[in-house]
């Protein structure tokens, strides 16, 4: 994975994004769901073989995910879609979020595609990529002109 630099104001400006989302959507009708893109939670983690990316699906269809591998970048895509059940239903509250979302994670281009798995259970769709191996440098004798 590349190295990443401590930014100390990361953290306020994910509070900010976060009280300015509350602010927008907070006063909307309670009647619709909100129908926009957003984000499911990920965790990555790596062990000294793979890369694993754990990423929250629930109510999300596997027809629904698309994964994708491109110049070392892992991309995740899909739609939660949302299925109204009756016309005299009334909501009182819908806190999730329905419609399409998208993450991207690079992972480096020296993985090979075919060494990354998907599998989707419980509503986690779990994603581990192997690292590639690692060749021990060649000792050889150089002759000299």
């Amino acid at each position: 994975m590349a190295l990443s630099f401590w930014d100390p104001f990361q953290d306020l400006r994910r509070i900010q994004r976060e009280m300015n989302s509350l602010f927008d959507t907070g006063l909307e009708s309670l009647s619709q769901p909100e129908m926009k893109n957003w984000k499911p939670w990920v965790d990555v983690t790596e062990t000294d073989k793979d890369y694993i990316i754990n990423v929250e699906l629930p109510g999300v269809k596997r027809e629904d995910v698309k994964v994708e591998f491109h110049n070392g970048t892992l991309s995740i895509s899909g739609e939660r879609k949302y299925e109204k059940k009756e016309e005299n239903e009334r909501y009182h509250r819908i806190d999730r979020s329905y419609g399409k979302f998208s993450r991207s994670f690079y992972i480096g281009e020296n993985v090979s595609a075919d060494s990354i798995k998907a599998s989707l259970q419980d509503g986690i769709l779990e994603i581990t990529a192997a690292k590639p191996t690692k060749q021990k440098p060649e000792a050889r004798q150089i002759t000299i002109n």
